[in-house]
């Protein structure tokens, strides 16, 4: 939720999806790695893959890593919403 209020708070409208069949497929997704190597492959810049550092190694996606820090969310966030 931290990184929903934080896209929010830039004007971005955001959703929670409980399933793959409602993701659309030119939506971005903020995700963690359990579910990103499930779904269908996408464009890097529309995922921002958050979790461990081990986990998110050779991801095609924008990452985060634990632990969190403003300055490490930040810059995950505008690489995210750069394209």
């Amino acid at each position: 939720m931290l990184i929903s209020s934080l896209l929010q708070s830039r004007g971005v409208r955001t959703h929670i999806i409980n399933s793959i069949e409602q993701l659309n497929g030119y939506s971005k997704l903020v995700t963690e790695p359990q579910f990103f190597y499930r779904l269908p492959k996408r464009p890097p810049q529309s995922c921002l893959l958050i979790g461990n550092q081990n986990a998110l190694e050779g991801a095609e996606a924008v990452t985060l890593s634990r632990p969190l820090t403003e300055s490490k969310i930040e810059l995950a966030i505008n690489k995210f919403l750069e394209a």
